[in-house]
């Protein structure tokens, strides 16, 4: 079994009161698999499914793309301020 680390900022930080969230699986994802796996743990935040982006080693991802496990991976949600 193998963990997927994924940093958390902005409203998605906030609402789940943690940094980071983990996923332990055996199986590689593509960033489409880990962002639906997310969004189904965490139904209350599943309205900024379609503006959140993820992020991976540094740079937005294509949603097909597979995730290597020490990948340094991040969701974004969309971000507002002044």
């Amino acid at each position: 079994m193998q963990r997927y680390r994924v940093q958390l900022f902005a409203v998605l930080k906030e609402k789940l009161g943690c940094d980071f969230w983990h996923l332990e699986t055996d199986k590689t994802l593509t960033a489409r698999e880990l962002l639906g796996a997310f969004f189904a743990a965490y139904p209350d935040v599943a309205a900024l499914r379609s503006t959140t982006r993820l992020a991976v080693n540094h740079q937005f991802s294509k949603d097909e793309i597979p995730l290597a496990f020490e990948d340094e991976i991040a969701l974004i949600p969309p971000v507002s301020g002044g």
